[in-house]
């Protein structure tokens, strides 16, 4: 605002407006315009395939000797001598088709009650030779006791969930779970048992 007094009398008062340019400030509407014209977008990571899975079933007469005292040889529970486990061997038929060879190893973990924790893990040989491994994971029961009143034959079962974990040749990528079953029956001092193993799930390759 300029002011100039004339004869003492009148005051004058002249507004000038001036105009001072905005300096180093930019609209930010466009600097998103621009940023959106020029950012690129992101890389999307392609997608793994999800393999189809199939009914899988291992079924067969199997013999299983009790060992007391002792965890499984190369498992969690090898130094446990208050454990117990059980050697499985024997033949199964597959399903999808074919035939195989079964052996596992149970620990169970002894204790004073009817059912005692269960913790294992198996191969199934192919005849190719290719295996299939798998890890075991529930309970060992008491089932029955013939007769109740004197027991000389005790009725056991193992059951429990399996998950498969690989193997070798083209089942080195194979994965599925499903429920795992075999039954013990002690007679008398005896410590060796046959009985049928059943393991049923599903099952593919990756």
């Amino acid at each position: 605002m300029i002011r100039w007094r004339l004869a003492g009398l009148t005051t004058f008062v002249i507004t000038a407006l001036v105009l001072i340019p905005r300096i180093g400030r930019t609209d930010p509407r466009l600097l998103i315009k621009q940023h959106a014209k020029s950012a690129a977008p992101p890389a999307v990571a392609a997608l793994k395939a999800v393999p189809s899975l199939m009914k899988f079933q291992a079924v067969g007469r199997v013999t299983s000797t009790f060992v007391t005292g002792a965890g499984c040889t190369g498992s969690p529970f090898a130094a446990c001598d208050t454990c117990d486990q059980i050697q499985i061997s024997g033949p199964v038929v597959l399903t999808p088709g074919g035939e195989g060879t079964l052996t596992a190893c149970l620990n169970i973990t002894s204790g004073v009650t009817t059912c005692d924790d269960e913790q294992g893990n198996g191969t199934i040989t192919l005849p190719n030779g290719d295996t299939i491994t798998f890890a075991t994971g529930g309970h060992f029961c008491i089932a029955d006791e013939i007769p109740p009143a004197s027991p000389t034959v005790i009725l056991f079962v193992s059951t429990g969930g399996y998950t498969i974990e690989g193997g070798t040749g083209k089942e080195s990528d194979a994965i599925g779970q499903g429920e795992f079953s075999v039954p013990f029956t002690q007679d008398g001092d005896s410590l060796t048992s046959t009985g049928e193993l059943d393991m049923h799930g599903n099952y593919a390759r990756q």
